[in-house]
């Protein structure tokens, strides 16, 4: 004679068989519950995290000019607290300077070539311009509309002004 096991436990009745797995398929359904909220905050918060980052690595550093409209020299800040642009407004010449609380403080050339003649020098003719590259500005002849890229760099060798054309 064969014997087969019963799942219930002895004495347990039929109904108290269909209580016990309607809980078990409660439980299982409230952990799906649980589960998609979990994943659906996860995603909202990675989400807005990611946006914030992408906002802050976009913007162009802000220009503090100086009102006096017929300045011959100006500085430009740069996104390194540490260093400035210095522009000779009348003929585009620039310098680096960089400026700490030790004994590294520099004023280094970035070009010392005129961009025009002597005769026509004027005050405020040239601007300098930042890009979103931190290393990277824009100098116009604001009278005839040239423009050229101007890099900097704490390596002597990495400096450049090269026209746009």
């Amino acid at each position: 004679m064969r014997v087969f096991k019963s799942c219930a436990s002895a004495g347990e009745s039929a109904a108290g068989q269909r209580n016990r797995k309607r809980n078990i398929n409660r439980s299982k359904g409230h952990k799906k519950i649980d589960m998609k909220k979990i994943i659906i905050s996860l995603i909202v918060v990675l989400a807005t995290i990611t946006s914030f980052a992408q906002t802050q690595t976009s913007e162009t550093p802000n220009l503090i000019v100086s009102p006096n409209n017929d300045a011959v020299y100006r500085l430009f800040p740069t996104r390194n607290m540490w260093t400035f642009i210095k522009l000779n407004t009348r003929n585009g010449q620039m310098w680096q300077v960089q400026y700490d609380t030790g004994t590294k403080q520099l004023e280094v050339p970035l070009s010392l070539k005129t961009r025009v003649s002597s005769e026509e020098e004027t005050n405020g003719r040239f601007f300098l311009y930042p890009t979103q590259n931190i290393y990277t500005f824009i100098l116009l002849d604001q009278l005839d509309g040239r423009v050229w890229q101007v890099q900097w760099s704490t390596k002597s060798g990495e400096r450049l002004v090269i026209p746009i054309e």
